[in-house]
């Protein structure tokens, strides 16, 4: 299984499970945004969970898309979402154009991977709400 954290109206699960993903869970900080995601039918699990609670551990594989940046998780939730990580585990986020204007966004990446720990396996550039031309770096870790 996948875990959506921060799964939102479940644009993020719907994608997952085109892509070939077939167990999705996901989790969100509002009632409101687990019921729209409800409504899309391609959860396993939904989850509400508050902002101070510790990321699920269990997964091998986490998606954060759309969720950490300025107004929205801050950038400490990729160490804690790393932190839960088993090895070999993998974590999907996203920065998008807003995130990236302040640098220690892109700066946690190396420092990170300098640790040794975690391996950086894929970065693409590419939209992310092209109706109104913002753009994002999808990134993907490994634990070692």
């Amino acid at each position: 299984p996948v875990l959506d954290f921060g799964c939102g109206t479940g644009m993020s699960g719907a994608a997952l499970r085109a892509a070939g993903f077939t167990s999705v869970d996901g989790i969100d900080l509002t009632p409101e945004m687990l019921a729209k995601a409800r409504a899309k039918g391609i959860y396993r699990t939904l989850t509400l969970i508050a902002a101070e609670d510790p990321p699920p551990a269990g997964y091998t594989t986490i998606a954060a898309i759309g969720v950490i940046g300025p107004g929205a998780a801050p950038l400490e939730l990729l160490d804690r979402l790393v932190a839960v990580l088993p090895a070999a585990g993998r974590l999907g986020f996203s920065f998008n154009d807003h995130a990236l204007e302040n640098p220690d966004y892109e700066a946690a990446i190396p420092a990170l991977v300098a640790g040794g720990s975690i391996a950086l396996t894929f970065e693409e550039r590419g939209d992310h709400l092209p109706g109104i031309d913002i753009k994002s770096k999808v990134y993907v870790l490994e634990k070692q």
